[in-house]
């Protein structure tokens, strides 16, 4: 977790025993219940970054029915701490995972309102969009340039009814990594790929040298920034409003 230029998925031993049977699915069973996500932060964190944490949670509410409320005593909860180097999450609610970690490196790029926001929704069950199952419809990607200990961030989720599912890899060859597996499902609602995602990786994220790691295959509108971490799109709303319902 030492590369601050991409935010990371934390996947545990809870998430591995449902990977490994298969069924790891989100954006609908990995949901946290009612919409409720109990949180503690951490005290090493400054007033202007406790403010920027809680501009994520409201810019998350403002537009859905998702509540951020302060830890207790609730059996499931979120700890929102600070201390090493990346900003990452473990993915979606788990029961059998009482303590959810959102980790924020303290410097500009995890301190982001952005970023803070994207790592919520990793907390929320949502994985990055360039690894939905109908990605290569949508993006170009040229391995060669990701280092292989990164690879597996740009690995594909499987389709919700997809049979058979694709190859668990460890990144090794360049050739078939389009095909490589993530180790979950994930539930696109119906809805349309995002390239102005919060949850999509800019084009160059992840590169060994600043090269190009993702191309664009359909026509970008010129007001969408592909990467962008300034708010979450209006998709990003209609999928968590999808996951969540009121």
């Amino acid at each position: 977790m030492n590369d601050d230029r991409i935010c990371q998925i934390l996947l545990d031993n809870h998430d591995r025993v449902s990977m490994y049977s298969r069924n790891f699915l989100l954006g609908s069973t990995y949901r946290w219940p009612n919409g409720i996500i109990p949180y503690h932060m951490d005290t090493n964190f400054t007033l202007i970054q406790k403010n920027l944490i809680h501009e994520a949670m409201q810019h998350i509410e403002a537009s859905s029915c998702i509540k951020f409320v302060e830890y207790s005593t609730q059996t499931h909860w979120v700890n929102i701490f600070t201390g090493g180097s990346g900003c990452y999450s473990n993915l979606g609610f788990n029961p059998f995972r009482r303590r959810n970690i959102v980790h924020l490196a303290q410097n500009d790029h995890c301190m982001g309102k952005g970023t803070i926001a994207h790592e919520l929704l990793h907390t929320l069950g949502f994985a990055h969009e360039h690894t939905r199952p109908d990605r290569d419809n949508y993006l170009e990607i040229d391995w060669s340039v990701i280092p292989v200990s990164s690879r597996r961030n740009w690995f594909r989720a499987g389709g919700l009814n997809e049979d058979p599912l694709p190859g668990i890899c460890n990144g090794n060859f360049t050739s078939t990594l389009n095909d490589c597996y993530s180790g979950y499902r994930t539930d696109t609602f119906g809805l349309d790929y995002d390239y102005g995602s919060i949850m999509h990786y800019n084009l160059k994220a992840g590169s060994a040298h600043g090269e190009t790691v993702m191309r664009a295959k359909q026509s970008i509108p010129m007001d969408v920034q592909i990467g962008q971490r300034r708010s979450l799109s209006s998709l990003d709303f209609k999928k968590v409003n999808a996951a969540y319902p009121c």
